[in-house]
């Protein structure tokens, strides 16, 4: 089940126009609710979730368009690179390896992100897991002597 699956029609328009609008008020009169509303949607876990997942979507498809214009701002770079002025040098070589280093961090910090998810997945059916156990061990224990110990 999705994040979205969770939240209403007017929450999903809420989140749209969180994604669209420029303040938290616009946004809430844009979709027909109160601000007072809007702010208690955002201390919603589903709501948050749902809205981090509409957001993420839109940032991969942001990146995604902007990738296809990678090679252009290599080729950029690169003459700006060799341009024989200094500071656009300096600039474009700035601009590489902040990058490269931004890039690497993304996807070190990704890769981290899966790994703490599925900790927490294995914590999650580890615990519940247990919950179980006990609770037959108790009932268990119930129906043996009346009480528990």
């Amino acid at each position: 089940m999705s994040a979205r699956s969770k939240i209403g029609r007017k929450q999903e328009a809420v989140i749209a126009a969180l994604l669209t609008e420029r303040t938290l008020a616009d946004a809430a009169a844009k979709a027909g609710i109160g601000e007072a509303t809007l702010q208690r949607w955002l201390r919603d876990k589903a709501f948050v979730k749902a809205f981090r997942a509409a957001r993420r979507d839109l940032l991969e498809s942001a990146l995604t368009a902007l990738q296809a214009t990678t090679g252009e701002a290599i080729d950029a770079l690169k003459r700006n690179l060799r341009c024989g002025h200094g500071g656009t040098e300096v600039k474009a070589a700035s601009t590489v390896l902040s990058t490269i280093f931004k890039t690497v961090e993304f996807i070190d910090g990704t890769a981290i992100l899966d790994e703490v998810d599925e900790l927490n997945q294995e914590t999650r059916t580890i615990h519940d897991s247990l919950r179980a156990e006990i609770r037959k061990q108790v009932l268990a224990e119930i129906e043996k002597e009346g009480k528990p110990r």
